[in-house]
């Protein structure tokens, strides 16, 4: 399981209270995170560990119906021809193995989406998960420590919220300056997979909210 120690040249003190607060299960955000968190996906008990002195965070969000396996399994798919240099650029800049080497990818189906602490999810490991409640997976890189959640929050109507939250820490400096460059197509992949994923829940014109934290 990733410990979220980086060499960024920050005091040791302050990591060291970030992995008590996490095995506490207590975590604290930074100060100037409560004023600016307003997407409630960060209130899950269980995603809190990940944002304790994160380096960055955002969130992609849809509204529809369906279930939490059938929505991850049509983001992680959802790789059209235009995406794959995208993707291969943002493996070789993180020091990311390639995902074709590591698990289950493309040819994911909702009952193959892995729901086991250790299984692997297209070059994630999962981390720990809940059926049709939440997936959190984690990638130790060359210049980052990553972790991905998808959350299926419970809404009236029998509707829920689909999340897909982003939390990034920072090995080092070219970890920093990779993604600062990776950033606007990031953005416009997980917009564009986050509606695939509603799509496959039946969702004809999902709506997808963006929020970043940093």
């Amino acid at each position: 399981m990733m410990n979220w120690k980086r060499s960024t040249g920050k005091e040791q003190e302050s990591l060291t209270f970030c992995s008590m607060q996490q095995k506490a299960n207590l975590p604290e955000r930074k100060p100037d995170m409560q004023t600016n968190s307003t997407h409630p996906t960060l209130n899950f008990p269980e995603i809190e560990p990940l944002l304790c002195d994160a380096d960055y965070i955002d969130v992609a969000s849809a509204i529809g119906k369906g279930d939490l396996r059938t929505f991850v399994a049509g983001w992680i798919t959802y790789q059209p021809a235009w995406m794959k240099p995208v993707l291969i650029l943002r493996t070789i800049m993180l020091g990311r193995e390639s995902s074709k080497k590591n698990g289950k990818g493309t040819s994911l189906t909702p009952q193959t989406v892995p729901m086991q602490a250790g299984e692997q999810l297209s070059g994630w490991t999962v981390r720990q998960a809940e059926e049709d409640s939440y997936l959190i997976v984690e990638m130790h890189a060359k210049n980052q420590e990553a972790a991905l959640s998808f959350v299926a929050e419970p809404l009236a109507n029998q509707q829920k919220r689909f999340a897909v939250l982003l939390a990034l820490h920072y090995v080092n400096q070219s970890g920093r300056r990779s993604f600062q460059i990776l950033q606007p197509f990031h953005r416009l992949l997980d917009i564009v997979k986050t509606k695939a994923g509603m799509r496959a829940c039946g969702e004809v014109m999902p709506q997808v909210h963006y929020w970043r934290w940093r």
